[in-house]
């Protein structure tokens, strides 16, 4: 596979660390600490802002930038969890946008009726299902993979999962998905998920989610874990690292290393 260069920012005490593999920085890629949730944010090389789930709160105001919020270009929505939609709600409140992407889905949440208030209020929202591409620029693809997502489902496997390349760079956003959704991304678009660089480990690193076949089909060199610090669910099980392990995969985790960012 390809070099790609990994910076891991460690906010702690106000000391900054980094992990790199080189030196050439295009695009960048950052999954936000905000604890025991989801948030990250793809950054083109035309300057696209592009973010992923919101987290849990208003950790990802001070991730963006307190004293200045930038403009977003896209904000994907995985799943209405409130671990990734609930950030996502002071966001649309505050920060001019360009386009808000969702799933289809009949879960019911005040959190989620909220969003869709707002959605409606600002005009700029589109739901999806199933494959969707956008090209962001001659060398840079964005596919989304939206599932049905009937009432009984359960909602993590109604999980948007999205694609990022660049050249030959790649990193597939798993969101909440479980291993039933797994399946479901193994049966309809291989090709698409095919060896990529980096995975975003779905449901937290839960026990729940990268199967073995997944994990073999994708064969990242790195997977990110987003996970807060003692988490009550015990994120990420041990299961989901040894499989890592098993592969040679490189396991970077928030809830160790804080925010981390991927540069290519």
């Amino acid at each position: 596979m390809n070099k790609i260069v990994i910076f891991v920012l460690l906010l702690l005490i106000e000391s900054i660390f980094s992990f790199c593999m080189d030196l050439v920085p295009d695009v960048s890629v950052s999954f936000f600490d905000v604890g025991q949730g989801d948030s990250a944010i793809i950054q083109t090389t035309q300057n696209q802002r592009i973010l992923i789930d919101g987290g849990p709160d208003s950790k990802i105001l001070s991730a963006l930038g307190s004293t200045k919020l930038p403009f977003i270009d896209l904000i994907i929505l995985t799943h209405p969890h409130a671990d990734h939609i609930n950030g996502l709600l002071l966001l649309l409140e505050r920060v001019d946008i360009g386009l808000v992407i969702y799933g289809e889905t009949e879960y019911e949440s005040s959190n989620l009726s909220t969003f869709y208030t707002l959605c409606d209020q600002l005009g700029i929202c589109r739901s999806i299902l199933g494959r969707y591409e956008i090209r962001l620029s001659a060398n840079e693809t964005l596919i989304l993979f939206a599932p049905p997502c009937p009432a009984y489902a359960n909602v993590n496997n109604c999980s948007i999962v999205t694609k990022f390349s660049y050249l030959d760079f790649s990193v597939l956003f798993m969101g909440d998905s479980e291993k039933d959704e797994e399946q479901w991304l193994i049966k309809n678009y291989q090709d698409d998920i095919t060896n990529v660089d980096v995975l975003k480990a779905g449901h937290h690193c839960s026990k729940t989610a990268s199967s073995e076949a997944l994990v073999v089909l994708v064969s990242p060199d790195v997977a990110v874990c987003s996970c807060g610090v003692g988490n009550k669910f015990g994120h990420p099980h041990k299961e989901t690292l040894d499989v890592f392990y098993k592969y040679n995969v490189k396991v970077l985790r928030t809830d160790e290393i804080g925010t981390i960012v991927l540069k290519h």
